[in-house]
């Protein structure tokens, strides 16, 4: 009875609080013990240092407890590292090494701190340089229980660059780990053929920057190789021709991404002419379909990162403008994307979907295939190239005719 009355009146601790618990230990026993635990938050707070939770915690959620306390005390000895101070290219020394990353992951890092109040948000840009798709690479410092990574202000008071670091950082990496290789997936079940990469811990991810059989240490496969890395320590392997294999790695992600930490991305690559490229099924297959999910949900994930920061950012300076969600609906085992155009919201933004979803103040909604929205009403679509993924900036509702053409094209 007394147990029930706790949890009713929410005095019960939660797994959060268990977990917060677990971590307060820890840090006392780094002789961190000034830090205070903040329940609305879920993190530590020391004067205008904060160690927060919410991430680690979705980390340890599906591991076994010896895991569980391996990790922990790394992300907390990780947490208390004070930064390295970078003022020239001595304090790089040998510890800088590429970090691939998605595109999306970088412009949020910005908005993040824009949303935080950071007095120079500028200062938190994260030097990054093109590698192959919506990957870029940044740099960072490979430290003791931490990847201190590097903003585009370390690097002009180092004065360099990416491009001009980044001979370096593959080398540093390289001797790190000097191969990578594979192990059969058995979570695949009766898919033969998949593989995950067994070394490289967090920097899976990087080894794509290496030339086709230079570190990666790769089985053979049906086909031509494909790789994928959803998250910076993830790294899986099958061949083009296994569609076995294939379908049961995008299975996988699509039912596993939300819930992984450090995502990169759903891609699938391969090399040719030994330039890294991306792959995707031929159309019409079954397993284009699930490869059209698996992107469908990687950036839906973008986007609600995206939505998160933009509201708190406006909400900060005082800003009314609506973020639209990106929407998900599945039609006959199909993921396709929709937002929702409402007439009478004077400033909006809308991400990049499959379709607009527009709701007139009088009449029935109506769903317009996006390509056919800016043919009529694009116009209306402003470009805003500082966000990614994109947003477009809507001020107005199309017109009575206008709507009237969309109408006539909607989607059944």
């Amino acid at each position: 009875m007394l147990s029930s009355l706790k949890n009713w009146l929410g005095l019960a601790p939660t797994a959060e609080d268990l977990f917060a618990e677990a971590v307060r230990s820890v840090l006392a026993a780094e002789g961190a013990s000034a830090y205070v635990y903040d329940r609305a938050k879920f993190a530590f707070v020391d004067g205008s240092k904060t160690i927060y939770l919410q991430s680690i915690f979705g980390r340890c959620r599906d591991m076994p407890p010896s895991a569980q306390v391996r990790l922990v005390q790394r992300f907390v000895r990780g947490a208390l590292v004070a930064p390295r101070e970078i003022n020239g290219v001595q304090d790089l020394a040998d510890d800088v090494v590429p970090l691939i990353r998605s595109r999306a992951e970088v412009a949020l890092h910005r908005l993040v701190a824009e949303a935080a109040g950071a007095e120079r948000p500028q200062e938190m840009d994260l030097a990054s340089t093109p590698f192959v798709g919506n990957l870029v690479v940044t740099l960072g410092i490979n430290r003791a229980d931490t990847i201190q990574r590097l903003s585009l202000a370390d690097l002009e008071r180092a004065g360099m660059t990416v491009d001009s670091l980044l001979p370096r950082a593959r080398a540093n990496l390289r001797r790190l780990y000097p191969a990578c290789g594979f192990a059969p997936f058995s979570a695949s079940g009766s898919a033969p053929g998949l593989f995950y990469a067994t070394e490289a811990e967090t920097y899976q991810a990087s080894m794509l920057l290496y030339p086709r059989g230079q570190v990666l240490q790769m089985p053979q496969v049906d086909g031509q190789p494909v790789l994928m890395v959803p998250t910076r320590d993830m790294m899986f392997l099958t061949g083009s021709d296994n569609t076995r294999g294939l379908d049961a790695l995008l299975d996988l992600v699509f039912d596993k991404y939300l819930d992984w930490q450090h995502r990169c991305a759903p891609a699938l690559w391969t090399w040719r002419d030994e330039r890294l490229e991306e792959w995707q099924p031929a159309r019409g297959t079954e397993t284009h379909r699930r490869w059209s999910n698996c992107r469908a949900v990687g950036r839906a994930t973008e986007y609600v990162m995206q939505k998160g920061a933009l509201d708190a950012l406006h909400r900060r300076i005082g800003e009314d403008i609506h973020v639209a969600t990106y929407k998900m609906l599945a039609k006959d085992g199909t993921v396709h994307a929709t937002c929702v155009w409402t007439e009478g919201v004077t400033d909006m933004l809308l991400p990049q979907t499959d379709t607009i979803t527009f709701v007139p103040q009088s009449g029935a909604p109506f769903v317009v295939p996006w390509a056919a929205a800016e043919r009529i009403a694009g116009h209306l679509l402003e470009a805003s190239p500082e966000y990614s993924p994109r947003r477009v900036r809507v001020r107005a509702f199309p017109t009575p005719e206008q709507c009237a053409a969309l109408e006539v094209i909607q989607v059944a």
